[in-house]
This record gives C-alpha cells, sequence and structure tokens, in this order.
C-alpha cells in the first residue's frame, strides 16, 4: 500500500518537524491540533517560535484543529505527549 495522505496529530515540535520533512515527498500532509486558536496562529503564520522557531511549515501542509480533516489519511503518526495518547485517540476514533 501506498502512503498518499498522512495525518500527523500533535502540533507540537515533532509535529511541526514531520510535517514539514514528509511534505517535500509530495504526499498530502495534515497536521492537527486540539487548540484552535494556537492552530489558527499556526495556519497564518506557518510558523511556531514558541516549539521550532525558524522552521516554516511549506504552504501544502493542511494545518487543522478539525478531527474531520484527517479522514481517510492512510497514515496517522501520533505525536502528542503520552499522557494525551487516549484522549486524542478517543477523539480520533470517529474519524480515522
Amino acid at each position: 500500500m501506498s502512503v498518499k495522505r498522512t495525518a500527523i496529530l500533535g502540533a507540537g515540535s515533532w509535529g511541526l518537524a514531520l510535517a514539514g520533512l514528509w511534505s517535500k515527498r509530495g504526499n498530502e500532509i495534515t497536521l492537527w491540533g486540539r487548540d484552535a486558536e494556537h492552530i489558527s496562529t499556526l495556519a497564518t503564520a506557518r510558523e511556531n517560535p514558541d516549539y521550532l522557531p525558524g522552521a516554516r511549515l511549506p504552504p501544502a501542509v493542511t494545518v487543522t484543529s478539525d478531527p474531520a480533516v484527517c479522514s481517510g489519511a492512510d497514515l496517522v503518526v501520533f505525536v502528542t505527549p503520552s499522557v494525551a495518547v487516549r484522549s486524542v485517540a478517543e477523539r480520533m476514533k470517529p474519524f480515522v
């Protein structure tokens, strides 16, 4: 199976780094984060100076706080803190 769509769950430093790196392959990347305000800022600025200063997200990366946008991903990658994995998985269950 070929991976064409990837959903990265967690918009901290790991999520930002993976989204930027993997988008260079030309695959569709969705970066999801739980905090809508933070995600809105990230989507506009395309950079998070608090987590990964100087690393800009390519325009091809979709940034969202809506779990439904992750639906249909071929690969789902959790990069959330370990204490949040269960709650994020439960939140995503209907969509991925």
